[in-house]
């Protein structure tokens, strides 16, 4: 086997006296279950070497048929019977043939390795015509499929020549098969690359609708967010102007209050003049009207106290609610986040005015 693998044998014509002494093991196999033939049939293939494994099969045939055509075991039978009647001669006898044509034609030719391809099958595939057609002359069956359904007959080998028997209607009947089979595979092969195209296509088609989709659901969650501060902001504002609004308004009423305590102060001074002189004291209608007016002073700055107090916190109530609504935080927690949402909505403020 490694001697076909090589130009080596060939170069020196030793080839001839290589089967002289290794005939013997042509039943063996290597561990791809190949023999001698399948390796000549692979080495056709290879650059260079056409020629060299044409002699190495040539010269393998031509010392099969010098073996003889009779099958070993009858060889080794009728050399056994010799044997006996010659027992005295027994130097002078010849041994039996290490592999005759029949032997070689039923077991080895046609012999398939582990895959199931014939020598005539590899030779086939390489499409090496001077090694197809000895094979063929020697009995290759072009009809031995491999594992994979593949008989040398798909590749076109005895399409047009006769059969054995010489029937040119089988011939035929194998071509059209053969010609039917490609046409199927072809058409299998074309629908199958059609229906993966299709696949892609829709997929790409699919992906990209998802990516438009998550692209504008993200387009309106940005915008609504910018639209939400924006609310923030300015409800944020005018809820500083009425807390401002509301100071000035409570500044007053204070100043209002001061001025009723002066007046208070002042009527106590007077009082405590009037003890150390009697001639102080004001006439009495004098002091009924300005404690009237000091006690309606009074009255008036307590009751707008109380509306101003009432009306900050109807307006605290809507505000926080506002705010509880816009930001989905529970109203209880609106005093622990609002400073951190004034942060937010003042720097939000401050980028629009350096983009702007």
């Amino acid at each position: 086997m490694r001697a076909v693998t090589v130009t080596n044998s060939m170069e020196l014509t030793s080839f001839p006296e290589l089967l002289d002494v290794l005939g013997g093991t042509l039943e063996i196999r290597d561990n791809k279950g190949r023999t001698v033939l399948h390796h000549i049939a692979v080495t056709s293939a290879v650059k260079g070497r056409n020629a060299a494994s044409r002699y190495y099969l040539e010269s393998l045939l031509e010392w099969i048929v010098r073996q003889g055509s009779v099958p070993s075991s009858q060889q080794a039978t009728n050399g056994l019977n010799g044997h006996s009647s010659s027992a005295p001669n027994s130097s002078q006898q010849q041994p039996p043939p290490k592999m005759g044509l029949a032997k070689f034609m039923a077991e080895i030719v046609n012999a398939q390795d582990n895959a199931g391809d014939t020598a005539l099958n590899i030779a086939a595939k390489n499409g090496n015509r001077s090694v197809i057609s000895q094979l063929l002359e020697i009995g290759a069956d072009n009809k031995t499929a491999n594992r994979s359904g593949l008989c040398p007959l798909d590749f076109g080998v005895g399409v047009d020549g006769p059969s054995e028997n010489g029937a040119h209607g089988d011939a035929n009947n194998d071509a059209s098969r053969f010609v039917g089979s490609s046409q199927r595979s072809k058409e299998s092969r074309d629908q199958i690359i059609h229906s993966i195209s299709t696949l892609l296509d829709q997929t790409s088609a699919e992906f990209q609708n998802e990516l438009k989709t998550k692209q504008a659901s993200l387009d309106n969650l940005h915008s609504s967010i910018r639209a939400t501060s924006s609310q923030i902001s300015d409800q944020l504002g005018r809820q500083q102007i009425v807390n401002l609004s509301h100071a000035r308004e409570d500044g007053q009423g204070t100043k209002g209050a001061e001025a009723a305590s002066a007046w208070e102060t002042e009527l106590g001074a007077a009082l405590e003049a009037a003890t150390d002189n009697t001639s102080y004291f004001p006439s009495a209608n004098l002091i009924r009207t300005r404690t009237k007016a000091v006690s309606g002073r009074n009255d008036a700055t307590r009751k707008m106290v109380q509306a101003l107090k009432g009306r900050s916190r109807e307006v605290e109530f809507k505000y926080r609610r506002i705010v509880s609504l816009c930001t989905a935080v529970p109203e209880g927690d609106i005093d622990v986040v609002i400073d951190s949402l004034l942060r937010a909505v003042e720097s939000e403020k401050e980028s629009w005015r350096l983009v702007a």
